[in-house]
């Protein structure tokens, strides 16, 4: 998972060898990216319960990604009102 701020904009890349969480991660990237890191912080979203799906994964994979969308919240509220960051996950 890679985060940066261009622009002032947040921006995600992410992938996963698994299809499922894969388009889980292209869902997240489409709700965040090209938003302002105030935005996101300001209103962090956990994305499995706001789709509705998260009693159909198992317990592995939803920690894994309420962890992703935590870090994006984190990396978020670190950077707001910066214009160029970028961190690695």
């Amino acid at each position: 998972v890679h985060y940066r701020i261009e622009s002032g904009q947040f921006f995600m890349n992410a992938t996963s060898d698994t299809l499922i969480i894969r388009g889980v991660l292209y869902v997240m990237m489409e709700l965040y990216n090209g938003l302002a890191p105030e935005e996101i912080a300001g209103y962090p979203i956990n994305c499995l319960a706001a789709c509705g799906i998260s009693q159909h994964f198992t317990g592995a994979r939803v920690s894994g990604i309420e962890g992703i969308s935590d870090s994006v919240f984190r990396f978020c509220t670190e950077s707001a009102g910066t214009t160029g960051f970028l961190r690695t996950t």
